[in-house]
């Protein structure tokens, strides 16, 4: 199972601590609403809401090298676009390892 990371930022920021401080610093303070807001659209059915923040939810997942979280991230969107939730779980799997990896960074 991958895990998030910073590699992809440290790769983007040719190693300059403070650039990838400043991107982990955005993530952070807008991820758990997000996170909230998903968890939220999903409890209610809303579908159509839940795909538009899966999609600003998947380039955080790319920020933080999930290659595998990003490509379960584009199928649950599309699933959702036709009220599909057979995802939920799994991407909401993936979502609790980035919350868990933002608190301990």
């Amino acid at each position: 199972m991958e895990h998030p990371n910073l590699d992809y930022l440290n790769e983007i920021a040719d190693g300059q601590p403070e650039v990838v401080a400043q991107f982990v610093g955005i993530i952070a303070k807008e991820f758990p609403g997000e996170f909230e807001e998903y968890q939220a659209l999903i409890a209610a059915k809303d579908s159509a809401k839940a795909a538009a923040m899966v999609h600003k939810l998947k380039h955080k997942i790319s920020i933080l090298g999930l290659v595998q979280g990003r490509a379960l991230a584009v199928e649950h969107e599309e699933a959702l676009k036709e009220e599909d939730y057979q995802h939920s779980d799994a991407f909401a799997a993936v979502l609790d390892q980035i919350d868990q990896f933002l608190k301990n960074n």
